[in-house]
């Protein structure tokens, strides 16, 4: 992304900046006086600048106020403090199902401005795309006056912080009114709907499954250095769940693509787009956890749809050369790309070696179901592993434990272990007549017993180095406010 902006180490934080989360909520006294406060000096503010500004709609101008102090706090707690948020009225379009608690930007637009003027927020502003160049939205952090202002002693905010916890104070709250099942098109844009009553069944069971989720504290158990290493690896990747670390970030959509019989899969929660390799130092209410996979998922899906059997094992054969993680890669190239041509493509792309060669041994292993390979069939195999993982939520729900989806894992307490087995042997054989196979990937107890395993988290100490001085060990500094030991 091109930024006019000579800092390097400042153009990255205002990169990688997350997106401003409308969600944020508290219901505490201490944050309504925060907010009344506020309020007070902005209209003592417009006055001063526009005798003839009216005291109007101060419910709505508060609820803002509220939404945007509050998220602004929480990033100022994450290691990097901006926002990005948009400045663009057509971004704030009505009459939309996926618009139904954003903010308008009649109220929140002028606050913003308002704000900075009086000093509590700091902008950099964003710019139209020009000259061939992408556009950039507007950044925001919370300036040491607002910060200040937040943990005034005579505001007692503080206190209740400390004691409580910034993950019991500031939620993302699961009962707001937004949509949490999203129907995308081929461009990923939202598509309007009309409910049925299959959508209206996957809202409720949604609703279920995040109000027992807001009632967990999810945290991150790791070092200062592996925390730093991990905010460089977020801050390279581009996707939905790429953004900065916000343990209050907890609530699921479920997104389609297309039609309601294709996606279907969970996002939302901070914890999926995690590297794997850092899920296994996830804490659920200060405990350890563990993570369980279906093995060869959508495979083993693909034989049974069509009445067979699959091998054993689906990525090693008598004289297999290739390793098994190249395989897997490119069965789910195979079963995405729409011809074989596009599979090929991928492949190269991804450059992954021999592409043709391993096309060819999976093509030839599992001639049995190849007829769905190159078909685009990957989308609908995700809609029919949604339904599992749904059901592996509720279920697991109703045994009082809470469940981390990772699409096609699980990521529960220890101790649920053998009921989350149970429950995903259970669910697989009911929707598909075959059994499952599952393995429980690398914990923290298997961690420590691998001296050497560390090694591979970490950064160069000269990359460290740039990055602590970057957010400047945040982690560290305000572990206790999220609740970590």
């Amino acid at each position: 992304m091109f930024l006019p902006i000579a800092n390097a180490e400042f153009a990255q934080l205002l990169a990688s900046a997350g997106q401003f989360d409308v969600h944020k909520w508290s219901e505490y006294p201490e944050v309504g006086r925060i907010v009344s406060d506020l309020n007070t000096e902005i209209l003592r503010h417009r006055k001063n600048i526009n005798p003839l500004a009216r005291n109007t709609g101060q419910q709505a101008v508060k609820k803002h106020l509220r939404v945007l102090i509050l998220d602004l706090y929480v990033a100022s707690k994450c290691p990097n403090p901006w926002r990005g948020i948009s400045k663009h009225k057509p971004d704030y379009q009505k009459k939309s199902r996926y618009r139904k608690i954003f903010l308008t930007y009649d109220y929140l637009i002028p606050l913003i401005d308002d704000l900075t003027e009086l000093g509590y927020i700091e902008q950099h502003l964003g710019f139209h795309p020009h000259d061939g160049r992408p556009g950039f939205r507007t950044r925001i952090r919370a300036t040491s006056k607002l910060l200040e202002l937040i943990e005034s002693p005579d505001i007692g905010l503080n206190n209740i912080i400390n004691e409580a916890g910034m993950l019991k104070v500031i939620v993302d709250n699961p009962a707001a009114e937004r949509e949490t099942i999203i129907l995308r098109d081929d461009n990923k844009h939202p598509v309007e709907y009309e409910d049925t009553n299959e959508t209206i069944t996957m809202r409720k069971n949604l609703q279920i499954l995040n109000n027992h989720i807001a009632k967990a504290r999810i945290t991150l158990h790791v070092t200062d250095k592996q925390f730093v290493a991990l905010e460089q690896i977020l801050s390279g990747k581009e996707n939905e769940d790429s953004e900065h670390i916000d343990f209050s970030r907890k609530s699921l959509v479920r997104v389609f693509n297309g039609d309601f019989e294709h996606g279907g899969r969970f996002y939302g929660g901070w914890w999926i787009g995690l590297p794997k390799e850092y899920r296994k130092y996830i804490e659920i209410n200060h405990k350890n956890t563990v993570e369980v996979d279906y093995s060869a998922h959508h495979l083993r899906i693909l034989y049974a749809l069509d009445g067979l059997i699959p091998p054993d094992d689906a990525y090693n054969w008598d004289g297999c050369p290739y390793e098994r993680d190249i395989l897997k890669q490119v069965f789910l190239i195979m079963i995405n790309a729409k011809n074989r041509k596009s599979t090929v493509k991928a492949c190269s792309f991804k450059k992954v070696p021999e592409a043709d060669a391993i096309v060819e041994s999976l093509e030839v292993y599992h001639n049995q179901i190849a007829h769905h390979f190159h078909s685009g069939i990957g989308t609908y195999l995700q809609y029919r592993d949604s339904l599992v993982a749904e059901q592996v939520m509720l279920r697991m729900k109703d045994l009082g434990a809470i469940v981390l989806p990772v699409h096609d894992s699980f990521i529960v307490r220890n101790s649920y272990e053998d009921e989350l087995k149970q429950v995903m042997e259970n669910v697989f054989v009911e929707q598909f007549g075959i059994k499952a196979k599952h393995k429980t990937k690398d914990n923290i107890y298997e961690l420590n017993s691998k001296k050497n395993n560390n090694a591979n988290m970490f950064v160069e100490e000269s990359l460290a180095e740039i990055y602590e001085e970057l957010y400047g060990n945040n982690y560290s500094k305000y572990r206790y406010l999220w609740g970590i030991n």
